[in-house]
């Protein structure tokens, strides 16, 4: 894990975007055009916990977290931005959807107190859903394990997208609408 020692985030740089390389984002555009002549194109899975501790040892985030420690908060950010990047390449090429996630639980607790992860984790999602929402693309999250004490939280994130201004594919949206759309999914996840 290039960062199990902070000295190392001096010189630490995400690396290039595949989809930044005019031939592959022109290839990519394609394949998402030719995805929506029939289905649903969702695409991308942002998660910038999960990537921290691809980073570093996940014990280490997690301490790192809760004691709010400077360099995390520095990783969290870079982390952030590289997936808004990410994320603005997926929407000029034209999908439908984003998916955004992260495993915030164990089966029965979850790995931060509701305070930290109000105060570390929601800010920074909300800024990731609200560029979303302003390319006017419908937003998926996923958390696996105990996430009840911050369902409400995750909630009010994907409330931006049905508020007035909001996302307008997101406020036209029941659970009748959605069907054509979950079975793209569906198809889409049978292909990978």
């Amino acid at each position: 894990q290039p960062l199990a020692d902070w000295r190392a985030l001096e010189g630490f740089r995400c690396p290039p975007h595949a989809l930044a390389e005019d031939a592959a984002f022109a290839s990519y555009a394609k394949r998402i055009a030719r995805v929506r002549e029939t289905r649903y194109a969702k695409d991308g899975w942002f998660g910038f916990f999960e990537r921290m501790h691809a980073l570093r040892p996940f014990e280490d985030v997690l301490m790192d977290v809760y004691d709010n420690e400077r360099e995390i908060n520095r990783l969290a950010d870079m982390l952030v931005e590289y997936e808004l990047e990410e994320l603005r390449l997926m929407c000029a090429a034209g999908v439908d959807a984003v998916q955004f996630g992260d495993d915030f639980g164990t089966a029965r607790a979850m790995l931060f107190s509701p305070e930290v992860w109000r105060s570390f984790f929601k800010p920074r999602y909300r800024r990731l859903v609200q560029f979303a929402r302003e390319q006017g693309k419908a937003v998926f999250f996923h958390t696996c394990g105990y996430a009840a004490p911050i369902l409400e939280d995750l909630r009010e994130i994907v409330r931006i997208l049905r508020a007035p201004g909001g996302c307008p594919w997101d406020r036209e949206q029941d659970h009748h609408s959605i069907r054509r759309n979950l079975l793209g999914e569906a198809y889409e996840d049978a292909e990978a």
